[in-house]
């Protein structure tokens, strides 16, 4: 595989994200402005979990959800 430079022009929702394995990534549903209930139909995206942990928080710091992910024995 060839490494190089990209120049790419994104807007806030097309931006690429890396992600690396052991991860977690909330998604949220509303994609018009940053400011929402986060945990308001959270969607968790998993990648090659061993084990971890995600939080949301609302938009004054506070705590709303968490999830804790563990694969043992070939079980998620």
């Amino acid at each position: 595989m060839e490494c190089r430079w990209r120049t790419e022009k994104h807007g806030y929702m097309s931006l690429p994200l890396m992600r690396r394995e052991n991860t977690i990534i909330a998604t949220g549903k509303i994609d018009s402005k940053s400011d929402y209930d986060y945990a308001d139909k959270v969607i968790f995206h998993l990648f090659e979990i061993k084990e971890t942990f995600s939080e949301i928080y609302d938009t004054n710091g506070n705590l709303e959800t968490q999830i804790k992910a563990k694969k043992k024995d070939g079980t998620l």
